[in-house]
């Protein structure tokens, strides 16, 4: 598995589902930081995509907990708002931060990395 999806909104994961499939994207999705962790620790995923407004444990939270199952991931935040309580903070925790209107673009660079990232291990092995 090459990606984690988290996101506790049902119609965010299956769009991005959707478009991660029609990418041919091995995903994985997780509609929480519980299920994502348990995720982390079996499947070590290349990339993490995380909403950062979640119920419970914030995407900025949820980071360096990820960050410690995986090391070397890439984490990436996908949030909704510019109002988003947690927005200081995720310049500083996430590698990148998209807004949720820039889904697009988040498919597109996430197919880029993983395509890349996957041209660098066959190349170094």
């Amino acid at each position: 598995m090459d990606l984690l999806v988290i996101d506790d909104d049902p119609s965010i994961r299956r769009l991005l589902s959707f478009l991660f499939t029609r990418a041919g994207v091995d995903h994985v999705i997780a509609d929480g930081p519980a299920e994502a962790r348990r995720i982390c620790q079996s499947q070590k995923p290349k990339l993490v995509i995380s909403d950062v407004d979640m119920p419970g444990t914030s995407g900025v939270e949820l980071a360096p907990v990820l960050r410690r199952l995986c090391p070397g991931v890439i984490i990436w935040a996908f949030t909704g708002s510019s109002g988003d309580p947690h927005m200081k903070e995720s310049s500083r925790v996430f590698d990148r931060v998209f807004s949720k209107s820039e889904h697009k673009s988040l498919v597109d660079e996430a197919v880029q990395f993983l395509a890349e990232s996957r041209h660098c291990v066959e190349c170094c092995t």
